[in-house]
């Protein structure tokens, strides 16, 4: 996933940087893949996924420019820096936040490409499915590691 994506002009950087030359820009480093698969180079430029995170009004304003991209895969809407940007902190069900993801969605769909969103919780992901939603995140690492703690330390006694 490549973060903060709010124009046409970084999405294709963002293309640029995942597909080594002629293609793009990513260098070769110590070129250890090769190692492991002597076609690595052959063939990985058309084996990567780039994900735009769209999370800001200005990347909502050009969705439409984002996603014509030729190798943007997917727009993946992060709820929580959106509703931000929209000025309604941490209120994600605010109709201009609902107003800017159904944007990014139709628009998205209608380029042919896979549209993606963060959940805080399992609760909305059967209606997101149903939708037309083909690339769902839920929680995070952090909410992961509290949940199990918790439950441990429930399951011991100590909470």
């Amino acid at each position: 996933r490549v973060p903060w994506i709010n124009n046409k002009e970084q999405a294709e950087l963002a293309v640029k940087a995942t597909r080594y030359p002629p293609e793009g820009i990513r260098g070769t480093g110590p070129r250890r893949a090769e190692y492991f698969d002597p076609d690595y180079y052959e063939t990985v430029n058309d084996e990567i996924l780039v994900i735009c995170q769209i999370e800001t009004k200005e990347a909502v304003a050009n969705i439409e420019d984002i996603v014509s991209v030729e190798g943007v895969d997917v727009s993946y809407i992060g709820p929580a820096d959106l509703s931000a940007s929209y000025g309604h902190l941490n209120d994600k069900s605010h109709p201009d936040v609902q107003k800017a993801i159904d944007k990014v969605y139709e628009a998205t769909v209608d380029a042919g490409k896979a549209t993606g969103i963060h959940m805080a919780s399992g609760t909305s992901i059967p209606e997101r499915m149903e939708k037309g939603y083909n690339f769902i995140t839920v929680a995070n690492d952090m909410n992961l590691l509290k949940k199990g703690a918790n439950d441990l330390m429930r399951e011991l006694g100590l909470k």
